[in-house]
């Protein structure tokens, strides 16, 4: 009995025991410690990885309309590619749950991921899991694009060839094969001596003084640089037989069938892709210079002041409409020459810096590109453009594609910055 007793009293080996269990619970809680570390860095580069997904996916949505499918189809092929170039060390990756807000203009994406643990499954815990969610927007915002080309006679040739390689560009880039349910619509308004309308001339002519032909010129006083819409008193002036002859600047150059009226007619907001490039490449050369009417109607086209003017679908929008930019394309290849006697009073140079300030002071992205044109027309378009980078100067074809495909991208940029 005494030796049993003093075996129950004996605390020598207790030191010893305590060590033992805390040495263990330590290595435990150090190794939980790795898979939680390990854990975290795979929320890091998963984390990472989705917010470049929902980025781009944002961005394939602000250029086209998409499919719920084609979405999830292409959010997880750019998450898995993306993953592919991290050590996942038999992390499971859960495909992608996506959610698009169609109202809002919103993309939620969740990413779920399942790490297997080298430690914590000695506490029961074989696995931890790793969730991350991100939301962005993508607003975007819709060109309305009038083009104010010049197809006056000393276009023919190589230039009027140049100029639809250059124009059918830019229709490309801002009207895309696949369709959007917000898209770009562009407006074409070819001038030379006139400006044809076709049957748009009889809603913008005093009724009984309508133009055979479709063409119209000016208007006389403060009606000529602005934006009012036609009616009682502020009427546009038909071309018709008798009509006053054009005022020809004698140092514009030759006359070409001076004030004939143009075969191309101006053609209203569209997004019709097919039609737009059916007109471009049907545009001919002839005729005189009057710059100061193209950039007239180029406005008129963007104007809402205008919209009773034209078909439901052609309607501009409002300046205060925050998700709709407004642009003008200017282009010439010659002084601003013609006027008519008796319909308007400032020159033609005179009236489109007139007009362009008036433009530009509704906010309007006013772009302008010289083609081979004198130094007279350059100023009349530096003047024109709302800012140095705005303005462009061709010598050659090439050059002219290169502006207007620039004139897309900055187009394209304002459509995403909002």
């Amino acid at each position: 009995m005494s030796i049993v007793s003093r075996f129950r009293s004996d605390e020598r080996g207790s030191i010893a025991m305590i060590f033992g269990l805390v040495v263990i619970v330590l290595a435990l809680f150090s190794g939980i410690a790795v898979d939680v570390s390990r854990a975290y860095g795979v929320s890091s580069f998963v984390s990472s990885a989705l917010d470049s997904t929902a980025l781009a996916t944002a961005r394939e949505l602000q250029l086209r309309d998409m499919s719920d499918t084609e979405v999830q189809q292409f959010a997880q092929t750019r998450y898995t590619a993306l993953l592919s170039n991290r050590d996942g060390s038999g992390v499971r990756f859960e495909p992608l749950n996506i959610s698009v807000n169609r109202a809002d203009e919103t993309v939620t994406i969740t990413a779920a991921s399942v790490v297997p643990t080298y430690f914590a499954g000695l506490a029961g815990q074989d696995t931890l899991d790793v969730n991350e969610s991100t939301t962005v927007s993508y607003n975007v915002r819709v060109v309305e694009l009038a083009m104010v080309l010049d197809i006056t006679g000393s276009m023919n040739g190589n230039k009027i060839s140049a100029l639809k390689t250059a124009a059918t560009e830019l229709v490309e880039e801002m009207i895309p094969n696949y369709p959007r349910t917000k898209s770009n619509r562009i407006a074409l308004a070819p001038y030379a001596a006139a400006v044809n309308l076709g049957s748009l001339s009889d809603r913008v002519t005093e009724p009984g003084n309508d133009s055979a032909d479709g063409c119209v010129v000016g208007r006389d006083g403060l009606d000529a640089t602005a934006e009012v819409a036609p009616g009682s008193g502020a009427w546009l002036t038909a071309m018709v037989a008798g009509s006053p002859l054009p005022d020809i600047d004698p140092t514009g150059g030759s006359q070409v069938d001076g004030y004939s009226c143009p075969t191309a007619q101006v053609l209203p907001l569209s997004k019709n892709k097919g039609e737009l490039l059916n007109r471009i490449q049907n545009f001919a050369a002839a005729g005189w210079t009057a710059g100061h009417l193209g950039t007239a109607w180029g406005w008129y086209l963007v104007s809402p002041a205008w919209k009773s003017i034209f078909d439901a679908s052609s309607e501009p929008k409002p300046y205060t409409d925050e998700d709709t930019i407004k642009a003008v394309l200017l282009m010439t290849d010659g002084r601003f020459n013609t006027r008519f006697i008796g319909s308007e009073g400032d020159t033609s140079d005179e009236q489109a810096r007139a007009l362009c300030d008036n433009m530009k002071a509704r906010n309007i992205a006013v772009f302008a590109v010289a083609f081979e044109a004198p130094s007279a027309a350059e100023e009349t378009l530096r003047h024109c453009a709302t800012s140095d980078d705005n303005y462009f100067s061709a010598e050659s074809s090439s050059e002219l594609t290169a502006a207007f495909k620039e004139i897309a991208g900055q187009l394209t940029s304002l459509r995403l910055t909002h």
